[in-house]
């Protein structure tokens, strides 16, 4: 998708016209798709809306989520009267994590010193009780290792378990997106 919406960004600015881009997430095909696997509903839904933060870079304004409620999509949330999924408490948690956050910069891979297949964003966190810096951090697929940097503090998953680091520790990079923490 972050391809797809960096093309049409630069389309739309060689023509010289600046419209709101949205994304809709939104197919005809989209029923006719297998469910995914409970991992795999989870991650996606978290790095959809993560890479919702990425491509504000390129002007994308807003991100949908269509038919939270519904069951016949390859992720379901919640379905009506039912209690959330483990996907829906992952972006719950994402939710968490971004709530006092301002986005400082994202990027991928090679460029920003990383293996090919990582994918990042930086934010500071300002909590009333404390102002940290903090990366999230994911793969597009299979798995990387990246090392700690200077001032990085811990490391806490989806599932709410914070892993304690110090600067030089590897730290394993799946697509499943991680906080990385760095201390006040």
């Amino acid at each position: 998708m972050l391809d797809l919406v960096t093309t049409i960004d630069r389309v739309f600015h060689e023509a010289g016209i600046h419209p709101r881009l949205w994304n809709t997430d939104t197919t005809y095909l989209i029923p006719l798709q297998k469910s995914l696997t409970e991992t795999q509903a989870r991650n996606y839904a978290v790095r959809f809306f993560l890479v919702g933060v990425y491509a504000r870079s390129v002007n994308l304004e807003r991100m949908y989520f269509y038919n939270w409620g519904g069951t016949n999509i390859p992720i379901v949330l919640q379905a009506v009267g039912g209690a959330p999924t483990r996907a829906a408490l992952a972006v719950e948690q994402l939710q968490r994590w971004l709530a006092h956050a301002q986005s400082r910069s994202c990027g991928h891979g090679l460029a920003i010193k990383l293996p090919d297949n990582v994918w990042q964003c930086e934010c500071t966190i300002v909590e009333s009780d404390r102002h940290y810096d903090a990366t999230i951090r994911w793969t597009d697929s299979g798995t990387a290792t990246t090392t700690a940097e200077p001032g990085v503090a811990a490391v806490p998953g989806l599932d709410g378990d914070t892993t304690t680091v110090q600067p030089g520790d590897t730290i394993t990079v799946t697509e499943e997106p991680i906080l990385i923490e760095h201390r006040p």
